[in-house]
C-alpha cells in the first residue's frame, strides 16, 4: 500500500516533467485576472449529490458554487450548491435546489489566490497520502484521475500568470475537458457581461431574476465583489432621477416580450435594465452589443426586438 501511495507521487511528477510548462519569469499576480473552475454534476442521490471537482481544482468545503442547468439549447442559472466534503477530483455538495445530473457547477479564482503549480500538487497530494493512510486499497483509476487533474493546472498556470485579460483561462473537470462545447463558450461570455453590470452600478442584476443574482455573488470575483459592494452602500434607492427599478423592468419584459424562452427574457431584461440604469451613450450599440455577448448572439439581429427594447424604457420614463 505504501507503494501505491509513492506510485501516486511518480506518476504525477513524471507526467509534470514531460508535459507541464510553467513560467520561469517574475510575474505579478497581485491583480484580478480570473480563472473559472467548472465541472458537472455527476450523481444526484437522496443523501448526496456528487460532482467532478476537488481539491485538485481548488475547491474547499463549505464554499459555494453557482448551478447552470442546461436547457433549450442554453444554460439556465439554477442558483447555488455549498460544497461538504471534498476529495481529490470530486465532491459532495448540498443543495436547496433540486440537483440533476450534467447540471454545470462553476466558481471563480482571482490570480492572487491560486498557488504555483508545484506548491498545489503537492498541497494535494500531500491531503491525500493523509486521507488514505488508514485503507487497505488505493485506486489506481483514481490515481491516474489525479494525476492528469494536477498536470493540467500545472500546464496552464504559466499561461494565466501571463495573460493580461479579465479572464485568464478555465480550469474544467475531467469530463468537461474531453467535451468542452461552444454551448459552454456563450454562456461563460455572458457570465462576463453580467459581471461588467455587476460591477458598474446596483440597480441593474436583479432584472434577470433571483437566480442570476445568487450566481453572479460567487463568479463576480472578490475584486469586483469588494466594489460592487461599496457601490451597494454609497446607493441611495431615494435619489432624485432614479425613474425605473429592475423589478419593473422585469414585469415589462415578461409582460410585453412573452414569446421568448425564459433565459432568453432575463438576457433581455438585464440588458433593458441596464440601458435605463446607466448612460450608454449610442442605445443601438449598447443594446446590440449587448445581446451579442449573451448566450443568445443571433438577438442582436432582431430589429423588432431592439425597437420592443427601446420602447420599454421609453414606457418606464427613462429615455434611451
Amino acid at each position: 500500500m505504501r507503494t501505491e501511495r509513492i506510485g501516486l507521487f511518480v506518476l504525477v511528477a513524471g507526467l509534470a516533467s514531460a508535459g507541464a510548462s510553467v513560467s520561469a519569469q517574475p510575474v505579478n499576480l497581485n491583480r484580478s485576472g480570473l480563472v473559472y473552475v467548472i465541472g458537472t454534476v455527476l450523481r444526484v442521490t437522496p443523501s448526496a449529490t456528487v460532482i467532478d471537482l476537488g481539491e485538485a481544482q481548488t475547491l474547499t468545503e463549505l464554499e459555494r458554487l453557482a448551478v447552470f442547468r442546461p436547457i433549450h439549447g442554453c444554460y439556465e442559472a439554477a442558483g447555488l450548491v455549498t460544497v461538504t466534503q471534498t476529495f481529490a477530483t470530486s465532491s459532495i455538495c448540498e443543495s436547496r435546489i433540486p440537483l440533476q445530473q450534467n447540471d454545470l457547477v462553476m466558481t471563480v479564482r482571482e490570480l492572487g489566490q491560486l498557488r504555483p503549480g508545484s506548491t498545489h500538487r503537492t498541497r494535494v497530494l500531500s491531503r491525500q497520502i493523509i486521507r488514505t493512510a488508514g485503507r487497505d486499497y488505493f485506486s489506481t483509476v483514481k490515481n491516474v484521475e489525479t494525476a492528469l487533474a494536477l498536470l493540467d493546472y500545472e500546464q496552464q498556470f504559466g499561461d494565466w500568470e501571463r495573460s493580461q485579460a479579465t479572464v485568464a483561462g478555465t480550469l474544467l473537470s475531467g469530463a468537461l475537458r474531453s467535451r468542452r462545447s461552444d454551448r459552454q463558450d456563450r454562456l461563460l461570455s455572458q457570465i462576463d457581461l453580467v459581471r461588467r453590470l455587476y460591477q458598474r452600478g446596483t440597480r441593474t442584476i436583479p432584472a434577470a431574476g433571483p437566480a442570476w443574482q445568487q450566481v453572479i455573488e460567487v463568479l463576480a470575483g472578490r475584486t469586483v465583489s469588494a466594489g460592487h459592494a461599496a457601490l451597494a452602500e454609497a446607493d441611495d434607492p431615494d435619489e432624485p432621477g432614479v425613474m425605473v427599478t429592475a423589478q419593473d423592468v422585469r414585469a415589462r419584459v415578461l409582460d410585453e416580450i412573452f414569446d421568448r424562452y425564459p433565459e432568453q427574457q432575463n438576457a433581455i431584461a438585464l440588458i433593458v435594465a441596464a440601458l435605463a440604469e446607466f448612460d450608454t451613450g449610442n442605445a443601438q450599440i449598447f443594446l446590440t452589443t449587448s445581446l451579442r455577448s449573451t448566450q443568445f448572439p443571433l438577438l442582436a439581429d432582431d430589429e423588432q426586438l431592439l425597437d420592443d427594447m427601446r420602447a420599454i424604457v421609453r414606457a418606464l420614463g427613462n429615455s434611451p
